[in-house]
């Protein structure tokens, strides 16, 4: 589309420059020039809204899945949205070694892995904070994570029925050194009101 489009406008420019010859005026080839330019323009802007829209698509889940899992020293947490077509499921996908070594550290293995969907749309670190309540996660990105994946923030709704704790637990230790703050429905066994807990 973006061709044909700019095809076209190469062609009308081409003619009214032939008309401009012909006719011995500037005119012509000056109006050519700005329809050019306006042409370009409105690409830029369509392309651009594009980004964003994709970006806000992949930053924003409603989860139908949630699994931990913790597989050879390596906690994961994953949020699987419904079917996208084509592109499989959307996903937001937190993890992190436990144990790292020397060199898992020297790679920045020992800090939170986030992906969006794939793994072009991931950082290794770059959250600043996160929220967890029972109907949504939230995490805030700092500058390295928000240029890496496009939004500011990630916002994950979740459904009834997700063990809140175990998610909590899994995300407390997944996040270990980020601000994460937990507003559980449901309180502990040992205590007696819902509560917030910071980590």
């Amino acid at each position: 589309m973006r061709r044909l489009v700019r095809g076209a406008a190469l062609l009308l420019l081409l003619g009214l420059a032939g008309v401009s010859l012909a006719l011995e005026e500037l005119r012509f080839v000056l109006a050519g020039v700005s329809i050019s330019c306006l042409v370009e323009i409105g690409l830029a802007l369509r392309a651009r809204r594009s980004r964003t829209q994709a970006s806000r698509d992949r930053s924003r889940l409603s989860a139908v899945q949630v699994s931990c899992t913790e597989q050879d020293g390596v906690l994961t947490v994953a949020m699987i949205g419904a079917d996208q077509g084509r592109s499989g499921a959307a996903y937001v996908l937190l993890s992190r070694t436990l144990r790292p070594g020397r060199q898992a550290v020297a790679l920045d293995e020992d800090r939170p892995y986030l992906e969006l969907s794939d793994q072009r749309w991931s950082v290794r670190g770059g959250i600043q904070d996160a929220y967890l309540s029972p109907q949504l996660l939230r995490l805030t990105l700092d500058a390295r994570g928000a240029e890496a994946l496009g939004a500011s923030q990630v916002c994950v709704t979740l459904q009834e029925g997700n063990d809140q704790r175990r998610l909590e637990r899994a995300l407390g230790r997944i996040l270990r050194g980020v601000s994460f703050t937990s507003e559980r429905s449901m309180p502990e066994d040992t205590a007696d009101a819902p509560s917030s807990v910071t980590h």
